[in-house]
């Protein structure tokens, strides 16, 4: 696999778990930043006083599209149903004839029921002379993946090389390592038995790109168990176990996050914001596949 291949895989997993956590005006944020680098005539509208937005959270000059973001914690069919009435309506009343497209913009990992549906439809059919189109996220993956690498880079973050893998040390580990052993103590979990590797990835249903993943970071993985076995607190791999098990269970619990973002998410949360940083990225993944390994997160 090409570096150009592992980039668009990493950005598309970036770009899952920031539509899982970005939510109300987060999520409209990461979708301005999508469009400002896909049409250079994207405008971002933001409310004034008693006018407030005018039903529009952007503007595209050269099609006349006005788009409307709705990604709250959970979507619920009858308040997405009030919102696209209620945004369409008002943008409608306050755009005129300037709006010759109106785009619903939704985050949810599942897809829109027949009611939301058929609204969408029923505007079509009432609304002849307007162009009407929805974008969930694939439709808004689409447009980031055709950009350039260097834009998804400022949307989604520095790809981490693979050939950092190999310049990952101990340095990384230890720092990442204590980073997680000093978090708030629960209660560690007791069963380290190890399985395969390849069934197990294949169990979780994790993509090719974590596999890929998985496998650079094994070095790295060994490293770590290195570290945690000569560590002088008998404790440090258990509490360190402890927080990730407690990450993997929140995440897990989410109806709408996959094994990719799941895995995802706990290297986010071992990196401790150092995921720009390449050899921190890989000695967090290491970190994660060491405890993967030991059974100790995903399922056995």
């Amino acid at each position: 696999m090409d570096f150009n291949e592992f980039a668009l895989l990493h950005h598309n997993r970036e770009f899952r778990l920031a539509c899982h956590e970005c939510k109300a005006a987060a999520f409209q944020s990461f979708f301005e930043k999508i469009m400002q680098k896909h049409d250079p005539t994207f405008i971002s509208v933001k409310p004034s006083g008693r006018e407030g937005d005018w039903k529009c959270d952007g503007f595209s000059q050269a099609t006349g599209t006005v788009y409307q973001c709705y990604a709250p914690e959970n979507l619920k069919e009858t308040q997405a149903i009030n919102k696209i009435k209620e945004d369409f309506d008002g943008a409608k009343t306050k755009w005129g004839s300037r709006m010759k497209a109106w785009v619903f913009v939704w985050s949810a990992y599942t897809a829109l029921s027949p009611r939301i549906v058929d609204t969408l439809l029923q505007l079509k059919t009432d609304n002849s002379a307007l162009t009407i189109d929805d974008w969930g996220r694939e439709a808004l993956w689409k447009i980031t993946a055709n950009l350039s690498h260097e834009d998804r880079v400022d949307i989604l973050g520095v790809v981490p090389s693979p050939h950092a893998a190999t310049e990952t040390s101990a340095a990384e580990i230890q720092t990442l390592l204590n980073y997680l052993a000093k978090r708030d103590m629960t209660l560690p979990p007791d069963n380290l038995e190890l399985t395969e590797l390849a069934e197990k990835i294949k169990k979780n249903k994790l993509s090719e790109y974590v596999s890929i993943m998985i496998r650079t970071a094994l070095p790295i993985a060994r490293e770590v168990e290195t570290y945690t076995r000569k560590h002088p607190d008998i404790n440090h791999s258990e509490i360190v176990s402890s927080h990730l098990v407690n990450k993997y269970k929140t995440l897990a619990k989410t109806t709408d996050i996959d094994p990719d973002m799941i895995f995802g998410g706990l290297v986010k949360y071992a990196a401790n914001q150092q995921m720009d940083q390449p050899k921190y990225f890989w000695a967090a993944t290491g970190i994660v596949t060491h405890y993967f390994q030991l059974c100790e997160l995903f399922e056995r």
